[in-house]
């Protein structure tokens, strides 16, 4: 806006330079023009010349001195419109829009038909967030002369501003109209076109924006952004990419990029980038969350948690930070620190389904299961269709006793969604614990057939089989096959050993596998052998899945035991066959069966030449891998052994007793003084099956003066007590019957037999160590042999004992049994007197002789081996 004809008054021996000045200014040959304008105002102050110089000045950057000299131009040509106009212009460059408003309005005062004021007055207009007054005076430059296309920007970008989208692109769509190669236009068009959620048109826009101006930096960057919106993540990668190879350095290009790297699976070079965006900007906290994302991704947990601090540290009211804060600490096992992460996160923003669900999760890791079951609840207000949250409301009312609620909340959770595998895993859990077998079968069966391969659920189909009255050693054996199938068919063995003769004397190396090296039933079964080894014969390598958390004064003794400790807790089967593998162990032994936290697959992998299964739920794999199991003729007669994969090793008793140090002596029989007969089983409650209820209904009310003792921990739980004496008072039996215990230490258990006369076995899934212990307290166990290695376990001990007498073939019989017990109070007095003797002396409690027999049975089979003949018969 300045004239280009001759100044007025002005020497006319001036002109010349005056037009040079001029012509040199619009060249950008700044210096000379400034040369010009300061010899000609030193020869005669003159507007024009002065308005020239202020231009000049604030081309070069200098803009306060510029700025002087224009207002000196209209103060020597007050009515000078243009040199209003410049002036404006030379403020709102300044950032003084509010100044330049008042320059703007004076020009327009001076010339009403002055377009570029207008447009000037409604750009300051903008920065004072005067945005309807701006799109009036923008509107105005327009009407006076279309052809602005600055100003239609302007305008646009103004209307897109307060929400008109419609009316901005129309705006935009006039000024392509005008100026199609102009890439300001495509760009703000694409603004427009991202707040409307027109993404691919932005896209378009962008990139016809990049074509017109392919060395613009920033257009790379906003084409990435919204490539990245609609996770076109490659393509978003290498527009940001481009934008860093033309050397746009922003901290926040470097998180963008991160962050679809890291969705794309490459963290490792988001977290580089993570790390120049916090280096551009220390203060960066978006920056520095997603980095704790990111090393939380690689497991770098610690790491993780220090970035969510720093990020809080700038950021404290950033609730998500908070939660993932608390995420990290979980990870770490910090349950309470990530209580306190969680609800600081629920505090600033308390409709976070998640946060309320991992608040519970973490109450649940210390104890809190109240504060769970609550948390849970919160999270299904907020999203009450999660089948997550039902879940774990239902794993927490488990925990709590409240088994019936938490079958209600599984099968809410499979009505929301039946392709839950792992709920019909808790399902089938529950319902076993309610001595549901069959339908707790029938749910661990939905589970596998959902989630193939599921070894878990697969195994726990198997382990719950044993309860179930009608399945037999066929039918056991066809499932194990199948489990073996479905989870190891496609396992290549690793490499083998050869067999030589000359090694069939050498000391053995022995590997034992189990998750239950600390306090618990089948460490009391199988942890005599593993102290008693002759260490001369035989080296004892330990692979322990027991957890950390889970240690106990039992783990620190089989770890002094051991010859070699190997902590496998998080290994994979893979792994854990190539650690074994790497050991040289001559003799592997499953001590787990199917039961809880087996390794069996390990075992598909053959990583020892010979293998074994026994002690821990022995009743078969049916893996073709596995060589032996230990039994005896009893748990598997002779004609169900087609039945095994496994070649039957017969022992003098499958179990051995070693009763621990503090077990108290037997106590006399208590119907010997008086009382009346009292019947009493201390197995799990789980074994508590319907079959059984009606069985045991009967037995007292043929004897109404007789009452049944039930001892078992989850009876502390008054839902499981209400729900005990339910099933028995609805088979007629009245509640003064029965007495309900709960025992908080072992010791206490085992002086429990002491009001009980006679122990009753449940079946199919007969006793174990509750026999064994029973027996040596002294206590009578009547048993129903069964068709299944589990259905037989109780008469396997009761024979080595040798009272087969306690032992029936048909619920009469059993009936019977325990009826003709009862009735004899003087036989059942000398019972309790010579039963620990007699256990003594027999093979049940002889744990010398019992070792004896396993090594002789271990040497046996190594060397078949080193004979190079495949496992068969021991001699």
């Amino acid at each position: 806006m300045i004239r280009t004809g001759n100044p007025q008054q002005l020497p006319r021996s001036h002109d010349q330079s005056f037009a040079r000045a001029i012509a040199a200014f619009r060249n950008g040959q700044l210096t000379e023009a400034e040369q010009l304008c300061r010899s000609l105002v030193a020869a005669a102050e003159h507007a024009d010349v002065v308005h020239l110089l202020g231009l000049v000045l604030c081309r070069q950057g200098k803009t306060d001195d510029g700025i002087k000299h224009i207002r000196r131009a209209v103060e020597l040509s007050p009515r000078d419109a243009e040199a209003h106009g410049n002036l404006a212009n030379a403020l709102l460059d300044a950032a003084r829009p509010a100044d330049a408003a008042a320059s703007f309005r004076r020009a327009i005062d001076l010339k009403p038909d002055f377009a570029e004021a207008y447009h000037g007055l409604g750009v300051a207009l903008l920065r004072q967030h005067a945005v309807a007054d701006a799109v009036m005076d923008l509107r105005r430059a327009l009407a006076l002369k279309p052809d602005l296309i600055q100003a239609r920007i302007e305008l646009g970008s103004a209307l897109a501003g307060r929400g008109e989208g419609e009316a901005s692109l129309a705006c935009f769509a006039a000024a392509m109209a005008l100026r199609p190669g102009h890439a300001e236009i495509h760009v703000k068009l694409a603004g427009t076109l991202r707040q409307l959620n027109r993404d691919e048109l932005a896209i378009d826009s962008y990139r016809r924006a990049v074509q017109l101006s392919p060395a613009t930096a920033a257009l790379y960057y906003e084409l990435g952004n919204v490539l990245a919106r609609r996770k076109l993540t490659t393509e978003a990668i290498a527009s940001y990419r481009r934008a860093l190879e033309l050397n746009l350095d922003r901290a926040e290009l470097h998180n963008n990029l991160a962050v679809v790297l890291r969705e794309q699976g490459d963290v490792k070079e988001a977290i580089v980038h993570y790390h120049r965006a916090i280096a551009l900007d220390a203060n960066f906290a978006e920056a520095r969350y997603n980095l704790g994302n990111a090393l939380k991704d690689l497991g770098r947990f610690d790491e993780a948690v220090a970035q969510y601090r720093e990020t809080l540290a700038s950021r404290p009211a950033y609730a998500a930070a908070h939660y993932n804060l608390g995420n990290a600490l979980t990870s770490l096992r910090r349950h309470v620190d990530a209580e306190g992460a969680y609800v600081r996160s629920i505090a600033l923003s308390p409709d976070q389904p998640d946060a309320h669900l991992n608040l519970g999760s973490a109450h649940e890791e210390v104890g809190r299961l109240e504060d769970a079951i609550a948390c849970y609840r919160r999270a299904l207000g907020l999203r009450p269709h999660d089948v997550r949250s039902f879940n774990n409301l239902g794993l927490a009312l488990a925990k709590s006793g409240r088994v019936d609620e938490a079958v209600v909340c599984y099968l809410s959770a499979i009505a929301l969604d039946p392709a839950q595998a792992e709920v019909y895993f808790n399902l089938g859990t529950a319902r076993s614990q309610l001595g549901q077998v069959a339908q707790a079968v029938d749910s661990y069966r939905s589970a596998v057939a959902l989630k193939p391969p599921y070894a878990k659920a697969h195994s726990n189909t198997i382990f719950w089989l044993d309860f179930l009255p009608d399945v037999g050693f066929a039918e056991h054996y066809r499932e194990r096959r199948d489990w073996y199938r479905r989870n190891c068919g496609g396992i290549a063995p690793l490499p083998q050993r050869a067999p030589r003769a000359d090694e069939a004397a050498r000391r053995l190396r022995l590997g034992y596998v189990s998750r239950d090296f600390r306090r618990h039933s089948a460490a009391s079964l199988f942890g005599p052998v593993i102290h008693r080894h002759d260490r001369s014969s035989f080296e004892v390598v330990l692979y322990s899945g027991v957890p950390a958390s889970e240690e106990d004064e039992v783990t620190q003794a089989f770890r002094r035991s051991a010859d070699l400790w190997r902590a496998t807790d998080g290994l994979s089967d893979a792994a854990l066959a190539s650690l074994i593998h790497d050991d040289r162990i001559d003799i592997l032994i499953d001590l787990a069966g199917h039961s809880k936290g087996n390794r069996l697959i390990a075992f598909a992998y053959r990583p020892a030449p010979i293998q074994v299964t026994g002690w821990g739920h022995a009743t078969g794999t049916g893996m073709p891998t596995m060589d032996y199991l230990f039994s005896d003729p009893v748990a598997v007669p002779t004609e169900a052994r087609r039945h095994f994969a496994e070649q039957i090793v017969d022992l003098p008793s499958t179990l051995c007793y070693q009763p621990p140090d503090y077990a108290p002596e037997a106590a006399p029989a208590p119907s010997s003084n008086g009382t009346p007969v009292t019947f009493g089983c201390f197995n799990r409650l789980s074994k508590l099956t319907d079959s059984v209820a009606d069985l045991w209904a009967r037995l007292l009310l043929e004897r109404p003066d007789t009452r049944l003792l039930l001892r078992d921990a989850s009876l502390g739980k008054p839902a499981n007590q209400a729900r005990t004496r339910a099933a028995f008072a609805r088979r007629g039996v009245a509640e003064h019957r029965l007495i309900l215990r709960t025992s908080q230490h072992h010791a206490e258990h085992l002086a429990g037999y002491a009001e009980v006369d006679i122990a009753l076995d449940p079946f199919p899934a007969t006793g174990g160590m509750t026999t064994l212990e029973a027996l040596w307290m002294g206590v009578p166990v009547v048993t129903l042999l069964g068709n299944s290695a589990s259905a037989r376990s109780t008469a396997s001990i009761v024979s080595a004992l040798g009272s087969r007498d306690w032992i029936a073939d048909s619920a009469d019989d059993y009936l019977a049994i325990a009826l003709r017990l009862a009735g004899d109070v003087e036989t059942l007095a000398r019972i309790h007197r010579e039963l620990r003797p007699r256990f003594r002396s027999a093979p049940v409690g002889d744990v010398a002789g019992h070792c004896r027999a396993v090594e002789a049975a271990y040497r046996g089979m190594w060397r078949r081996f080193c004979e190079g003949r495949t496992p068969g018969p021991l001699v």
